[in-house]
């Protein structure tokens, strides 16, 4: 697909026939070690594999393919201007500074766009703008995206002294509903042009299949009024407002650089969701990411793609998704030969969620609000587990970095390790219902429990490769693992008879003070081994005290 994606770059047509996929084929068999699925995912394998690529296009189509796998010396220059160490800032660090002037988006919909655009008040293609390159594919997929109601990302506007409205980023989605619906935009020199891909034909859809083949005007009137209406969302920079703001330096800095936003990513969540969830998971990072953290910044030139941010998200919206028992398949647990992985069934449900939240406030916020203590208190309850020595200040986040990393890594070779989100969804799986008292407790065998876990899913026995052997018996694992630490019930009410019983059997003395005790007294039945820590409600585990100092003990059964 990356080989025939170069073709339509470079204006090359080509149909993916039976003649095409014969030649593909051929070239595969023929030279089949470069494409191994040992070690498939290594960086080495991944450039031979793309190298090799290369050499069946040059063959068949004389084209040079070396500017898509390296950059000539000119483009080196450029990119180590780029992220030389004081010209760092990224998109969502720029805005950062920015959101201080335009805390939220505005919504706009493609016809009030349209409209703005008849009046010379809205730029698609400024000048420092590049051409349109999305193919047909890529644009069925914007249209049919919307017609599901699924969030686009934002677009970023520069609203200039004039009043005119530039367009940095969002200007290929802009371009593919306006050529669907078939109107034209004002160009940099002020002219009307039409979009590469006017009226174009949805093609290759993946859900909406029935729309195969339609054009625009081929809809119906609501589905044409849900392309209409379809809200776009905005981040505007006022130049007013923002009298040093570039808007060049910041197109440079969104598109020149090889790590574009990803949809339904914390990058794209952070700027238009509702400012005090961003803020809360941001706190909720900065108070953990010393040892809880999917990927740590080693320079000041790395680039914070918020992964971490997003990982706590995710977490809280697995949570969320439990405690209001959601039926749908949110964690996707799947058997892959000799291991387990785990993934989260469409990240857009995320970005749904998130909207809701920041559009309605509505009564799920409560939830979401309760889902987000959960992971803190998960994120406190896998520290426990991890920390069974004494450590100074100094010493601990370092201990529960190499502690987490030794559960990770599962007895694999260290030399290939890194940490991955569905690391943190089994272990989230495993210990978050339980409860706190009862980690702390048990909190010594837990982590040796766990460490075995995690080494089954990670190494599956041969044995355990056909029909998801290996799924089911993790799934057994995790079950026993939580009903052992689970709470007892508390079912046992005693009668003034057993309570007489109990108090002779402890020669009248309460169990907790040593105090005298008679029946008579203000009086409570005690579990002497909590239920909370692992204790039973049975009556062996039962013992008459005073009220007040049951109070006080501060566990009352």
């Amino acid at each position: 697909m990356w080989g025939l994606g170069i073709l339509e770059l470079e204006e090359i047509v080509q149909t993916l026939d039976k003649d095409l996929i014969t030649k593909i084929a051929f070239f595969i068999d023929q030279n089949i070690e470069s494409y191994t699925e040992q070690d498939y995912g290594f960086n080495k394998e991944v450039l031979t594999r793309y190298l090799k690529t290369t050499e069946f296009f040059q063959v068949n189509y004389k084209l040079d393919t070396s500017i898509y796998i390296s950059p000539n010396d000119l483009k080196r220059v450029e990119i180590k201007e780029l992220i030389k160490p004081d010209d760092t800032s990224t998109k969502l660090s720029e805005l950062e500074s920015l959101r201080l002037n335009k805390p939220e988006p505005s919504r706009i919909s493609i016809d009030d766009v349209v409209r703005l655009m008849n009046k010379r008040r809205f730029l698609v293609r400024p000048s420092y703008q590049r051409k349109e390159v999305i193919n047909p594919t890529k644009a069925s997929s914007i249209i049919e995206s919307i017609l599901l109601g699924i969030t686009l990302p934002a677009i970023f506007i520069f609203k200039r002294e004039d009043g005119v409205s530039e367009v940095i980023d969002g200007q290929q989605r802009l371009l593919t509903l306006l050529g669907f619906i078939g109107s034209e935009y004002i160009d940099e020199k002020g002219k009307s042009q039409s979009s590469k891909n006017h009226k174009f034909t949805l093609r290759k859809l993946k859900i909406l299949k029935e729309l195969e083949g339609s054009k625009f005007d081929k809809f119906n009137e609501e589905q044409q009024n849900k392309i209409y209406d379809f809200p776009l969302y905005l981040v505007e920079i006022d130049q007013i407002r923002n009298p040093q703001f570039d808007p060049i330096d910041l197109f440079i800095r969104l598109n020149d650089k090889p790590y574009p936003i990803r949809e339904n990513s914390f990058e794209m969540w952070n700027s238009w969701v509702d400012i005090d969830i961003i803020n809360y998971i941001k706190t909720l990072k900065s108070n953990t990411e010393n040892w809880f953290y999917l990927k740590q910044l080693r320079s000041t030139n790395d680039r914070d793609r918020m992964e971490n941010e997003e990982l706590l998200t995710s977490l809280i919206f697995l949570e969320y998704s439990l405690l209001s028992s959601d039926t749908r398949k949110i964690l996707d647990v799947y058997q892959k030969t000799d291991r387990l992985n785990a993934r989260i069934s469409d990240k857009v449900l995320i970005s749904n969620l998130l909207l809701d939240l920041t559009e309605n406030g509505n009564e799920k916020k409560s939830v979401f609000d309760f889902a987000s203590k959960n992971i803190k208190s998960f994120i406190k309850k896998l520290k426990y587990i991890l920390l069974d020595k004494d450590k100074s200040k100094d010493e601990l986040f370092d201990y529960l970095r190499d502690e987490l990393d030794e559960v990770f890594k599962a007895g694999k070779d260290p030399r290939y390790f890194r940490r991955t989100m569905q690391d943190f969804y089994f272990i989230w799986l495993i210990i978050n219902e339980i409860n706190f008292e009862m980690i702390k407790f048990h909190r010594i065998s837990m982590k040796s429990e766990i460490k075995e876990m995690f080494i089954y899913l990670k190494n599956i026995p041969e044995s355990d490769f056909i029909d998801s052997t290996g799924l089911n018996k993790f799934n057994i694992l995790v079950y026993e693992f939580k009903n052992k630490h689970k709470i007892s019930e508390r079912k046992l009410i005693l009668n003034e008879s057993e309570k007489l019983k109990l108090i002779e059997s402890q020669r009248n003395v309460s169990n907790i003070s040593g105090a005298p005790i008679f029946l008579g007294d203000d009086i409570e039945v005690d579990h002497e081994f909590p239920i909370a820590k692992g204790g039973k409600d049975e009556i062996a585990n039962l013992k008459i005290v005073h009220k007040d100092e049951n109070r006080e003990k501060g566990t009352k059964i």
